[in-house]
């Protein structure tokens, strides 16, 4: 079934602006959260193009979990870990 995002409670203040696109949530927009929102968009669209692309398996990292020194298992490893899930 179909949902409205602006229903879901966890999104919507999200929704909540005023005619000039502004938060009017003041929790929303004093931590800055549009940032998270645009990721969140940024890896659902990912997700529906893997899906509509029918991959089996879809990995979503955020750009930093390249970073070999943040990374607590080899990236060659996920497909184990995955696998493993």
């Amino acid at each position: 079934y179909e949902m409205e995002f602006s229903k879901l409670p966890w999104l919507s203040f999200y929704a909540s602006r005023d005619s000039d696109g502004h938060f009017r949530d003041k929790f929303a927009e004093e931590r800055h959260l549009e940032h998270h929102i645009g990721c969140l968009f940024a890896h659902m669209f990912q997700f529906q193009l893997a899906y509509d692309s029918g991959y089996k398996d879809t990995y979503m990292l955020e750009s930093d979990a390249w970073d070999p020194s943040l990374l607590a298992l080899p990236f060659s490893a996920y497909d184990t870990l995955v696998e493993n899930a």
